[in-house]
């Protein structure tokens, strides 16, 4: 029995050497998913000086930001972290926490139906094939669900692609066009789909108005807001909540579990709310692909009050 526990631990001794060599040689910079934009991100959090305004939340903000207008008129520099919300709230807060530093500011704007701590295993498996250090970011009780039950297929993803035997990002021949990682600019926002025709209505706007009164935050969401926001008291972090972009069909489909969100984030400490819910109504046009992605036009109007309340906060 010794013998074969010995084997064993050789055996996987021998697997990890393999696996950090794999890693060692694994160039990213090739990969175009739109998920791969996490490691550009990642690189401008930590290269940016402060005083910043770190932006946390989903694709909400990729798609409906003007950061270099945020960086110009409040003057400080914008990383843009805003990706998809199937990263779910205690790993978006994560991936910022240990970047933060004194005279930082972080402006969460999360889509209304991730406040109940809910998460897309997938989008994070694809997350850690990308950029594989950010399995730090994942809470212990997302460990079977993430990496135990589909962690293989993630690990054999990340050989392939270091030994060249997968093409990069090979999903993207599935994946809309706007959805890409050089379709963002440097301050992280998503820029490519400015020049494309919208597509929101009908159908993408119906499937959103179904009523949801289990977004909530509860438990472990609530637990990582507070935790959060006792951080930002602690380092001397601004921390700040605007409501993400919404047409008024579906925000009135939703209004009372909208106003129960709110509710709990005013008991977040050191979290402070920018605007209401109707602050950031838009027009159907103003919308792209889904009732959270705004076009250019719609991320201008949004950027711009956003300036208009945090003007009043610096």
């Amino acid at each position: 029995m010794r013998r074969f526990g010995f084997r064993c631990a050789v055996f996987l001794a021998l697997q990890g050497v393999i696996f950090s060599l794999l890693l060692a040689s694994y160039d990213r910079s090739k990969e175009r998913n739109y998920l791969a934009a996490t490691v550009d991100k990642h690189e401008r959090l930590s290269k940016t000086q402060g005083p910043r305004l770190i932006l946390v939340g989903g694709s909400n903000l990729a798609f409906g930001t003007d950061a270099p207008e945020l960086e110009r008129a409040l003057g400080r520099r914008v990383v843009n972290m805003g990706l998809a919300a199937g990263l779910g709230i205690e790993f978006m807060l994560n991936e910022v926490r240990s970047e933060l530093r004194r005279g930082d500011t972080v402006l969460l704007s999360l889509e209304y139906d991730r406040f109940s701590g809910g998460y897309n295993p997938l989008n994070l498996r694809q997350i850690l094939e990308y950029r594989p250090v950010s399995v730090r970011y994942l809470e212990f009780h997302q460990w079977n669900r993430v990496l135990l039950r589909g962690g293989w297929t993630m690990v054999g993803g990340i050989g392939r692609r270091a030994l060249g035997w997968q093409t990069p990002s090979s999903g993207d021949a599935v994946e809309p066009a706007a959805y890409t990682r050089s379709g963002f600019n440097r301050w992280g926002d998503l820029v490519v789909h400015h020049s494309m025709a919208a597509t929101f209505g009908g159908g993408a706007a119906s499937a959103q108005r179904a009523q949801h009164p289990d977004w909530v935050p509860t438990g472990r969401a609530q637990d990582a807001l507070r935790s959060f926001g006792e951080l930002c008291g602690r380092t001397g972090v601004a921390f700040f909540y605007s409501c993400p972009p919404q047409p008024l069909e579906i925000l009135e489909s939703n209004r009372a579990t909208v106003e129960a969100i709110l509710k709990a984030l005013e008991q977040v400490p050191h979290l402070r709310i920018l605007d209401r819910p109707e602050d950031q109504v838009y027009e159907d046009q103003e919308f792209f692909d889904t009732g959270y992605h705004l076009t250019e036009e719609g991320a201008r109007l949004r950027t711009g009050k956003i300036i208009r309340v945090l003007e009043k906060e610096f």
